[in-house]
């Protein structure tokens, strides 16, 4: 991509963790050199310089930000670029809010922004002289900010590192398909099925799927929810997390059940037991437990199911063979082990999302994807997540090849299924383009395991300026289409879906929050939070 390309994607660009604040900041700059504002013609050319000079600095940004696995330096520079365009957004809206006196709209607050270079400081320096002086002041630290590129030797970094990974080539609609896409487990869906079903034993039975991460254990789960819970009296579907959150577990159950408001937060652990004890004693329910990870947490929550002898039944997830056994009060009978995916039924869940079956593959492509597949290690999420990636760039042999290679030389020794999903996720996040970036690391504000809806979501990626479009019907069809991205490729997975495969809401699965959480901290992404108030009282339950 040519710099003038660069310098393009880089104006229309929002708010973002890649570039910073400086889509908004070119603009506000081509705003000030308007007729209307009638500047002074040493102010205007000095911002017209300004402007040339972040022009070339934001393409170099944004081709840094394209590499796949930038180094140290590299991810200096571009800390120290994305602080100075905040700074420098800074100073462009107070020179507006000067000159105009009609309150220019101020950027959003910020969090997680750990500064590398006080470039505050050096504004704090600079003397109310006149805006001449300070477009001047601005225009030596971004010549600065090149010359340490050039001292960093990066332009060799960036063109040996691959950016075939950025194209924004939209991911054909495959989330229908996603969602419910099981391969390679028949039986244990059979098994599940008839003992919810068919068992005559009226007793209250708990049965437990256990297995790795990324296995499918919540696919199933959800399958088999959405198909049979109707077939009860009532029924529920949480997720738990790695932060044990008793409160919101019970409060989340209890609200299913009865098909009402969750609780006050104010609400006693032991007051929601007691109710959900009176509300489910006489009837006949169905409660799926998604992900429990502390015995301590079962050890609380069992006690709110009563035992009428009304044939109920609760399945629970888990990682650990510990939290599956106390589940099933250490029945090894009601565990069911959920193993990773031969490789007939791995090569059709990935034929299918990228070329629709197998039969479909070029020649050229079958034997480096034979080699991605195994890379994947059999489990579901990290098939979903690459041929996701690849679904979008099935004429783009080089991406393929390249993709191998990566996989082949991160995962050289014999990984762990855990260290396969995580390599696989994380090449999946470098791969995804500046704004989907920044979209998903908004995730991150919300509590593991908490089910967003979509529409809350779109409208907070609008609020904060993740989304650019001339048009207000373009902004949200654009949000919407970032939304959809994210599921296509796995990032995210869909909870609530209507009979029109449209999504309602979603979830995060942990290791993807662990991967941004990694993201944030060492990239020291800058987070706008201006659209939530992140107290405890707003995510009870």
């Amino acid at each position: 991509m040519s710099s003038s390309l660069f310098a393009a994607s880089a104006m229309e660009a929002p708010m973002s963790s890649s570039l910073g604040a400086m889509g908004p900041l070119l603009r506000k700059l081509h705003a000030l050199l308007a007729p209307d504002y009638r500047l002074p013609k040493p102010l205007k050319h000095g911002i017209e310089l300004l402007k040339e000079d972040l022009e070339e600095l934001s393409a170099d940004l944004l081709e840094q930000s394209m590499a796949d696995t930038p180094n140290h330096k590299a991810v200096y520079w571009m800390d120290e670029v994305r602080e100075l365009s905040y700074e420098a957004e800074d100073c462009i809206d107070d020179m507006m809010l000067r000159h105009t006196g009609d309150g220019a709209k101020t950027r959003p607050v910020r969090s997680h922004r750990v500064s590398r270079v006080k470039v505050s400081r050096l504004f704090k320096s600079i003397k109310p002289r006149t805006r001449v002086s300070k477009i001047a002041e601005l225009r030596t630290l971004v010549l600065e900010a090149s010359e340490r590129r050039e001292r960093y030797h990066l332009d060799d970094c960036a063109s040996s590192s691959s950016r075939v990974f950025t194209g924004h080539n939209r991911v054909p609609g495959l989330y229908g398909q996603l969602t419910g896409f099981l391969v390679g487990v028949d039986d244990l869906k059979i098994k599940l099925t008839k003992w919810l079903t068919e068992d005559a034993d009226q007793q209250l039975k708990v049965m437990c799927i256990d297995g790795p991460a990324g296995v499918g254990k919540t696919t199933l789960a959800k399958q088999l929810y959405r198909e049979l819970g109707e077939q009860f009296d009532c029924w529920a579907f949480v997720r738990a997390s790695r932060m044990s959150d008793t409160k919101r577990l019970l409060g989340d159950i209890l609200s299913q059940v009865q098909r009402c408001r969750l609780p006050s937060y104010s609400c006693e652990v032991q007051n929601l037991i007691d109710n959900l004890m009176k509300y489910l004693q006489d009837k006949r329910y169905f409660i799926v437990i998604d992900d429990l990870w502390e015995t301590t947490t079962w050890d609380i929550v069992k006690s709110a199911f009563p035992d009428g002898k009304n044939y109920s039944r609760i399945i629970t997830t888990a990682e650990t063979d510990s939290v599956a056994l106390e589940c099933c009060g250490y029945q090894s009978d009601n565990i069911l082990k959920m193993k990773p995916l031969g490789s007939h039924a791995s090569a059709e869940l990935f034929f299918s999302i990228v070329f629709g079956s197998e039969h479909r593959c070029p020649d050229q492509l079958k034997e480096v994807s034979d080699r991605i597949i195994r890379k994947c290690g059999g489990l579901p999420l990290a098939t979903i997540c690459i041929a996701g990636l690849l679904a979008s760039q099935m004429d783009n042999s080089e991406l393929w090849h390249h993709l191998q290679k990566c996989l082949c030389s991160k995962l050289s020794t014999s990984p762990t299924l855990e260290e396969m999903l995580k390599e696989v996720l994380n090449l999946s996040y470098s791969s995804l383009p500046y704004y989907l970036k920044t979209c998903l690391l908004y995730l991150t504000m919300y509590p593991e395991g908490y089910t967003m809806w979509k529409v809350d979501l779109l409208k907070q990626w609008i609020s904060e300026g993740f989304i650019t479009a001339k048009e207000e019907k373009e902004v949200e069809e654009m949000a919407d289409s970032y939304f959809y991205e994210l599921v296509n490729r796995g990032m995210i997975q869909p909870e609530q879906i209507n009979h029109n495969d449209e999504v309602y809401s979603c979830t995060m699965h942990h290791t993807q929050c662990q991967i941004c959480d990694q993201a944030i901290r060492c990239n020291t992404v800058a987070i706008a939070i201006t659209f939530l108030f992140w107290t405890s009282q707003m995510f009870a339950f």
